[in-house]
């Protein structure tokens, strides 16, 4: 998994190891273990459904920790949305492309 994991990496193509049955033991057992709440929200005394399961250390930067178990927390959107902005900046790009905006 480890080598198909860093070709992944290497093509940019990360997101076929979220598709891996490995991934998905992993997340599912971590979602189970935090009650489906965010660790988060948790921690500031609230109480957030969630269903994103985040690696502290990430992938790209540590891919032998993609499936160890104590690398993952379960985090609500927002949270995770917070950890990672560079996600949403294809939803911000300018609509128009040119100075003619056309």
């Amino acid at each position: 998994m480890l080598h198909k994991l860093r070709d992944w990496i290497a093509n940019d193509d990360v997101i076929k190891f979220y598709h891996t049955n490995e991934w998905r033991k992993v997340r599912t057992k971590r979602l189970k273990l935090d009650h489906y709440e965010c660790q988060v929200c948790k921690s500031q005394g609230k109480h957030t459904h969630a269903t994103t399961v985040h690696h502290i250390k990430h992938v790209r930067d540590y891919p032998m920790q993609a499936l160890n178990l104590n690398n993952t927390e379960t985090i609500c959107r927002v949270h995770h949305n917070q950890e990672h902005p560079e996600k949403l900046e294809q939803f911000h790009k300018d609509k128009f492309e040119n100075e003619e905006r056309w």
